[in-house]
């Protein structure tokens, strides 16, 4: 079904809040419009407006129920998601796309037995569901789970048209085939499924590169030293950047656990307000009330109250912001997290991302960007004053109760012993790695590409020649 082409009228109403207008707008209230106007927001990523939507819907059922746990997903709700779909798991237990919503959701909770046990379920019923293999073989334990794997093999060996295979039955496949040595047939599993998702991938790394270059030249040491900056404050975010895969959620769990400090996860609010400074007319841009502003607007829209907690954003793509970062938050920490980049750089090619990281299907333009991304990150520690934390991925897990400690001191907050036992929260997870986030920290990743060497040759080539320029 296409997206619905809204009306200015209904838009603004959407943003306003004015949930009856919109539909007005749209042609009138009604329960068929309701739901499909909920479901392309959510396809657009607002889940709060899609749960505002809702509330005009009547009655409950599976259908809707899944709609709004969708939505509540979107929002950072698990528990609220959970308690939708909870009356309609006996009616729905022979709906595998029920079941993988359930099981989703549990993964994030942290209930790794429960969902998995629902993604099992649903590929009973459909043997070829290449989602809940995906999902099934991100839980792990494939080694002591022989029906586990066995239904994830199923889900990729079986499929009558190859060609037709699901990207993510691949995934799952090479993630199987991986941990069981086969490394020819992983690495072609995971070639595999990348190349599905390349035909329906157009990155633009041309305007990617455009972008850090406008960024260095519209941050260049000199306007940093000059320009006014909000006034600082003890509270202000705590920043953690780094590449896909490269351990910043673990950053964020161990820091999540200090009770003084609450994770955000990733969020599009520093883009968001970088764009509304954008829009601001010099001189007012650079006046102290204009970051006053849009600070303020930074708590609001992660739906904090400033001073209550210290924030941990740890938004991948805020390395593209930090010179902007540096007058919203004079007093920040960034923590830069960096991996080996040959395991970086295989972990993201070995990962499905789905439609928001089209450059992790291709070897070469992994290492492009990552290319792009140190030269950047290059010029921020040479202009910022205050420069980020560096830390070695492989040094963290080598020995946690010697660096963790560190990173604490490093932003300046007091030591607390729940930073080591991070594993033990129970705050929700969303990123591809929820499974090592549940764990304690270990060093089973390093050295993770090493295997694939012979087939990465693309990668290290780039790498390095983006290393000797």
């Amino acid at each position: 079904m296409r997206p619905m082409e809204l009306p200015l009228n209904a838009q603004r109403a959407l943003a306003e809040e004015r949930w009856a207008d919109a539909l007005s707008a749209l042609g009138g209230i009604s329960d068929q419009l309701v739901r499909r106007l909920a479901i392309d927001l959510i396809a657009q990523g607002k889940g709060p407006q899609a749960l505002g939507v809702l509330s005009l819907a009547e009655g409950n059922d599976c259908a809707k129920a899944q709609i709004e746990a969708r939505a509540h997903m979107l929002a950072r709700n698990p528990k609220a998601a959970l308690a939708a779909l909870n009356p309609f798991v006996k009616e729905a237990r022979t709906d595998p796309g029920f079941l993988f919503n359930l099981g989703t959701i549990q993964r994030a909770l942290g209930a790794l037995d429960d969902a998995a046990f629902a993604f099992e379920a649903a590929l009973k019923i459909e043997p070829l569901y290449g989602d809940a293999a995906y999902q099934l073989a991100v839980l792990g334990e494939l080694d002591k789970a022989p029906d586990r794997a066995a239904a994830i093999e199923r889900a990729y060996a079986d499929h009558p048209r190859p060609e037709a295979r699901a990207p993510a039955a691949c995934y799952a496949a090479g993630r199987l085939f991986e941990v069981r040595g086969e490394i020819e047939k992983s690495f072609a599993a995971y070639q595999e499924g990348a190349a599905k998702m390349r035909a329906s991938q157009n990155p633009n790394l041309q305007a990617l590169a455009r972008r850090e270059d406008g960024m260095r030249a519209a941050f260049a040491p000199a306007a940093l030293q000059q320009a006014p900056k909000r006034q600082s404050s003890e509270n202000d975010p705590i920043f953690i950047v780094g590449l896909p895969r490269s351990g910043s959620t673990l950053v964020e769990r161990i820091l999540d656990a200090h009770p003084a400090m609450t994770g955000v996860g990733e969020t599009s609010v520093v883009a968001k307000l970088f764009e509304e400074w954008r829009a601001v007319a010099p001189p007012k841009n650079f006046h102290p009330a204009t970051f006053d502003r849009l600070g303020a607007r930074y708590f609001e829209l992660n739906g904090m109250v400033e001073g209550e907690t210290q924030i941990i954003d740890k938004t991948l793509t805020n390395y593209m912001y930090l010179g902007f970062m540096a007058l919203l938050f004079p007093s920040s920490s960034v923590i830069h997290i960096k991996r080996q980049p040959l395991d970086a750089g295989f972990s993201c090619f070995a990962t499905l991302f789905g439609h928001g990281a089209g450059w992790t299907y291709d070897l070469e333009q992994i290492a492009f960007v990552m290319n792009r991304y140190d030269s950047l990150m290059t010029h921020w520690k040479r202009v910022l004053p205050q420069v980020p934390i560096e830390v070695s991925y492989e040094a963290l897990v080598a020995d946690p109760k010697i660096v963790v400690p560190e990173i604490i001191a490093a932003i300046g907050a007091p030591w607390d012993e729940a930073c080591l036992a991070h594993h033990a929260s129970s705050a929700p997870v969303y990123t591809a790695s929820v499974v090592q986030a549940r764990r304690p920290i270990y060093t089973g990743s390093v050295g993770r590409a090493d295997p694939f060497r012979k087939y990465l040759a693309p990668l290290e080539r780039t790498i390095r020649a983006g290393d000797a320029q």
